[in-house]
């Protein structure tokens, strides 16, 4: 194998696992515990059916997955080339769509209204104001961004 080639492979791979993760947590695919985790992976790697990933299998994976990014075959991808790849592209259309709907867009919508996005703040706005008075505070800004990180993990 080309030392070009595994240089590629070798940074591919914490990309590969990095993209295969983030897919997997899509909540349109994400799978529901651990084990459907592995089994999704499974579909996706395990070439030849026995249950396992090896090595070959991983990075076959991560091969391929670079190689859907150097869509011009140059041997090297950029951050450019990752942010115009499909799958960056998927993932930015499905953030676009969450934080449309946390703008206050009704569920299936593909768009906001003014009335709608204010409204959607006000009620952001009532959650993060905990003790009603108005006004938000340093310390009401740290619970909610304390509490939000705790439900993210």
């Amino acid at each position: 194998m080309s030392r070009k080639l595994m240089f590629a492979i070798l940074l591919a791979l914490p990309m590969a696992g990095t993209a295969l993760y983030a897919a997997a947590q899509d909540p349109a695919s994400a799978p529901a515990s651990g084990d459907a985790h592995f089994q999704h992976m499974l579909k996706k790697m395990d070439s030849n059916g026995d249950g396992r990933i090896s090595l070959d299998e991983f990075l076959a994976a991560a091969t391929k997955r670079f190689q859907s990014i150097d869509t011009q075959g140059k041997g090297s991808i950029t951050a450019a080339d990752i942010a115009a790849s499909p799958q960056m592209q998927g993932r930015d259309q499905r953030m676009a769509q969450r934080e449309l709907h946390h703008m206050g867009a009704p569920a299936g919508s593909d768009s906001v209204t003014m009335d709608q996005y204010l409204a959607a703040a006000k009620a952001r706005f009532a959650k993060i104001d905990t003790n009603g008075d108005g006004f938000i505070d340093a310390d009401e800004m740290a619970a909610h961004h304390r509490a939000a990180h705790a439900n993210a993990e």
